[in-house]
């Protein structure tokens, strides 16, 4: 809440609205409040032009003063909305829950700032991002984010609701080049209801790496996610871990980190203790690795895995049954 005179340029910097009030002809004290949700009463009721309401969030605007006319300026990112064509963006108002959202008459768009105003606002009321007949918003981004895990990263996102959504590619950079599509996620068309998706990235090296969504609208138009960022660190420590499945037929994974780049070594041992086959013998990298016995030729019963990595050496049981 602020008091405001003439000739005042107020911003509610937590709520990402500033308030012009060079033609304002009384003094007063104006609330600004935002909500990070689904509007209250929905965003269905429309008048045209209007044909979407953002479901991300809404501001609500109050003052003590029955007469007044103020510049409303409304920032924005374009993520999480993820908005195509911001030079038909507009703004949405009524001045209850009940009420239909309606297209505010006079709208300057500042597509270069991410920014939209609303002139001569007299009337207190509930304000939404919206889009017109050309579909500007089709999908609204409610979170984007990366897990690490070993040397994996689980991205996940959601939306808030979606329109003629054909899907998103995932896109991955290093830092040294630039973004390469990574995989496909499958959108669902138009829905009001949120929508979880995940994605996961496999096998990675120690590194930093940087994701993006690229949101495919059904008639070929596309936008891009913010950037997000995930670290794949060297294992504290080098081991094996026992392999997966066991018993097995006919085949098994052995999975092992490094803590630095080593020569390593994994050779296969029979009951009788002699070598019979070798799955590793090199040099390499710090990280995350992973190997694969396939025992079609051997015949069912006891073996041995043993691991070498500069000074670790390690020795396992490993059942075949066929």
């Amino acid at each position: 809440t602020i008091k405001f005179g003439p000739s005042a340029v107020i911003d509610f910097r937590s709520t990402d609205v500033q308030a012009d009030f060079n033609t304002s002809q009384f003094t007063g004290t104006m609330t600004v409040s935002v909500v990070i949700d689904t509007p209250q009463g929905g965003i269905e009721n429309v008048q045209e032009p209007l044909d979407h309401v953002s479901a991300y969030r809404y501001w609500k605007t109050e003052t003590n003063k029955g007469t007044f006319s103020v510049d409303l300026i409304f920032h924005y990112r374009t993520a999480p909305y993820t908005i195509s064509n911001e030079q038909t963006l507009t703004l949405a108002y009524r001045a209850d829950t009940n009420d239909v959202w309606t297209a505010h008459s006079t709208i300057v768009r500042y597509p270069d700032n991410n920014t939209i105003k609303a002139r001569f606002v007299g009337a207190d009321g509930y304000w939404a991002l919206a889009s017109t007949g050309d579909n500007s918003l089709p999908v609204e981004l409610a979170s984007f984010d990366a897990v690490v895990r070993q040397n994996n990263v689980r991205l996940t996102w959601q939306t808030k609701s979606e329109k003629t959504n054909f899907g998103f590619n995932v896109e991955r950079n290093t830092g040294d080049e630039d973004f390469q599509a990574i995989g496909f996620v499958e959108g669902k068309g138009t829905t009001t209801e949120p929508v979880f998706y995940e994605f996961i990235d496999s096998a990675l090296k120690p590194g930093t790496y940087y994701y993006r969504l690229k949101q495919r609208d059904m008639d070929g138009t596309f936008s891009y996610s913010d950037e997000i960022l995930a670290r794949i660190m060297l294992p504290e420590f080098t081991r094996i871990e026992p392999n997966y499945p066991n018993p097995f037929n006919p085949t098994t994974t052995l999975k092992y980190q490094l803590n630095e780049a080593s020569k390593v070594t994994i050779f296969i041992y029979n009951a009788k203790g002699q070598k019979i086959t070798t799955l590793v013998d090199e040099e390499q990298d710090g990280g995350y690795h992973s190997v694969q016995w396939n025992a079609t030729e051997y015949a069912s019963g006891l073996y041995f895995y043993r691991m070498r990595a500069g000074s670790y050496l390690k020795s396992g049981k490993m059942l075949l049954l066929k």
